[in-house]
C-alpha cells in the first residue's frame, strides 16, 4: 500500500509542473487567437483527428491545424492563407514556458514572438536579434557597397520557426530588397538563416 502511495504521490508532483499542448491550446487567451471561440478551438482538436484538419472560424474563414508533434509539444496552426501560429512548450527549470510565434508572409514575413507562463501570464525572456553583421560579411565589402546596403531598403523583418534545437530566425527583410540590390548584395550574404 505504502509503495502505492509513493507512486501516485510522484505522478501527482510530476503533473503539477506538466501541461500538454493540448491543455495549452484549450487556455489560449481569446487576444492570441481571435479567430476562435472555446468551441471552435475543441472543434479544431476533434477534427485534427479525423478526415476533416479545419474548423470555421467565427469570421466564417477556416482555420487548419497544420502539424500537432506530441513528442515536441509543438502545434502550427494556419489562420488564413497568408498566416500562422505556432505554439511550443519549453521545459524551463521545473516549469514549463509557452512559446508563441504569429507569422505573415506575402511577399516577405514578419513574426511575432511572444513567452507566457502555464497561465498565458506574459513571460519576458530576453532575445538578441542578428543584427546585419550576422547576415552579411561587412568586412569584405568596399565603402561603395557598404554605402548600398545602407541606403538599400534594409526592413529588419524576421521570420521565426520553433525547431527541435530551439528557434531558427530567418532574415526575410533580404526579399524585401529590390532585385538590383539583392544582386549587388548576394555575394555578401553570409547566411539567410540562424538558429539560436
Amino acid at each position: 500500500m505504502r509503495k502505492y502511495c509513493l507512486f501516485f504521490a510522484i505522478i501527482l508532483s510530476i503533473n503539477v509542473f506538466s501541461i500538454d499542448i493540448f491543455e495549452a491550446f484549450r487556455a489560449i487567451p481569446d487576444s492570441l487567437l481571435i479567430q476562435l471561440n472555446p468551441e471552435q478551438k475543441l472543434e479544431l482538436l476533434d477534427n485534427y483527428f479525423s478526415v476533416n484538419t479545419a474548423a470555421e472560424n467565427r469570421y466564417k474563414g477556416k482555420i487548419y491545424v497544420d502539424s500537432i508533434n506530441i513528442q515536441s509539444n509543438f502545434l502550427q496552426l494556419k489562420t488564413t492563407h497568408i498566416s500562422t501560429i505556432q505554439i511550443k512548450l519549453i521545459p524551463k527549470e521545473n516549469d514549463t514556458i509557452i512559446g508563441v510565434i504569429s507569422t505573415i508572409c506575402d511577399d516577405f514575413c514578419d513574426s511575432n514572438l511572444q513567452f507566457f507562463s502555464k497561465t498565458w501570464q506574459p513571460v519576458l525572456i530576453p532575445i538578441n536579434l542578428p543584427t546585419k553583421n550576422d547576415f552579411f560579411y561587412l568586412e569584405q565589402m568596399n565603402d561603395d557597397e557598404k554605402r548600398s546596403l545602407q541606403t538599400a531598403n534594409f526592413l529588419p523583418l524576421y521570420k521565426f520557426s520553433f525547431v527541435e534545437e530551439g528557434l531558427e530566425i530567418q532574415f526575410s527583410g533580404f526579399d524585401s530588397f529590390d532585385f538590383f540590390e539583392q544582386e549587388k548584395l548576394r555575394d555578401f550574404l553570409r547566411h539567410l538563416t540562424i538558429r539560436l
